[in-house]
């Protein structure tokens, strides 16, 4: 096998591009990566900012709980039973049931004064035990819902101080419409951030389908690379060899390169004799094999061989009667000195041929 110094070129410039693109979508994967954490924490920020509304919107939705004993009038009856100030609702619990009442339908609000039976309201007491009546204080609630054509009363009586309940209606009434503007202004933010956030929860989800790919695909590209590394261990080993053996041969002198010529031909099986008196005829060393002679002509020089190299190598063989004849060289052969040998029985042993021997012998361990 003689190798192709440029299929080991080849082999650097694939693997090159493999590195080359291997780093590049190592860079954009760093990079996405970097949007996604930065996502992530804007996420994060945003997450916080939600809370710290939805703790405000806890907040906003607290009003003082207060209660008061007290007397509803429930249509013609009487009904004992506690009166609760409970988030923007008047709220009245006795024995015959519940009556709520939104403090934005509470239109008017009258102060006055009721004397009842110590008892009233309570079942059955208010007739079964003697009591005479005391003096309290009452308040009437004038209301009017979207749904009411006409107001309604609601006549709260029993008392003890119907003028501080008055202040704390009042003053309900006066918060619902901050609180409501505040809760609305909340809810609006908090819907922002929702949204924000929703948005973010894409984009990071974007960026990880994207990490996903690039990894799968920096993946992909290694395993390319390791198996093209591993199918051309074995050439790019014998390319360095290559490499090696020619930098070698190019460092040797002509009587180097005429021994190595010689060990060469002894490996191949031949009988050598090295004709030293006879080197100005063009023959440096004998062959024999079987009974036939060949002739050999060792030229270490780089440079190209012409065909008047060729016609005095010819004439050299003819004067020793050899059969055939190898011209060996580490330069190249001229187009003439081919045409001159055509036909004859010479051969040309170059520089690639003489290095895939020494590698096939191992001539220069």
């Amino acid at each position: 096998m003689i190798v192709d110094i440029a299929s080991g070129e080849n082999y650097r410039q694939v693997h090159f591009q493999l590195e080359r693109a291997i780093a590049e979508k190592q860079r954009e994967l760093q990079a996405t990566i970097a949007e996604r954490n930065a996502a992530s924490r804007f996420e994060a920020k945003r997450r916080s900012l939600l809370e710290a509304i939805s703790s405000q919107l806890a907040g906003v939705d607290l009003y003082p709980y207060d209660a008061y004993e007290g007397v509803y009038l429930n249509g013609k009856t009487l009904d004992r039973g506690l009166l609760e100030l409970d988030g923007g609702i008047v709220r009245f619990s006795g024995w015959r049931g519940m009556t709520e009442i939104s403090l934005q339908d509470v239109k008017a609000i009258q102060l006055g004064a009721s004397r009842l039976h110590r008892y009233a309201g309570t079942f059955l007491l208010d007739q079964l035990l003697p009591g005479g009546g005391a003096l309290a204080e009452s308040i009437l609630l004038i209301i009017q819902g979207s749904s009411d054509t006409t107001p309604r009363l609601a006549v709260i009586a029993g008392l003890q101080d119907a003028g501080l309940l008055h202040e704390k209606i009042r003053q309900y009434q006066l918060n619902i419409e901050t609180v409501s503007a505040k809760r609305s202004e909340l809810l609006f933010q908090r819907e922002g951030a929702l949204a924000i956030i929703s948005r973010t929860q894409d984009a990071m989800q974007r960026s990880q389908s994207r990490i996903a790919a690039l990894e799968a695909e920096i993946g992909r590209l290694r395993q390319r690379q390791e198996s093209l590394q591993r199918q051309h261990r074995p050439l790019t080993d014998l390319y360095q060899n290559t490499l090696a053996i020619t930098q070698i041969l190019e460092s040797l002198t002509g009587f180097e390169v005429m021994g190595l010529t010689e060990k060469l031909f002894r490996t191949l099986g031949y009988q050598v004799t090295r004709i030293e008196d006879s080197a100005e005829e063009g023959i440096n060393l004998e062959l024999t094999k079987r009974g036939r002679l060949a002739a050999v002509q060792c030229d270490p020089w780089n440079g190209a061989i012409g065909s008047n190299v060729v016609s005095s190598f010819y004439g050299a063989m003819k004067h020793i009667g050899a059969s055939e004849g190898h011209l060996v060289t580490l330069g190249n052969i001229s187009l003439g000195a081919r045409d001159w040998a055509s036909g004859k029985p010479i051969s040309f042993i170059q520089k690639a041929q003489i290095v895939y021997l020494v590698q096939q012998y191992k001539l220069l361990t």
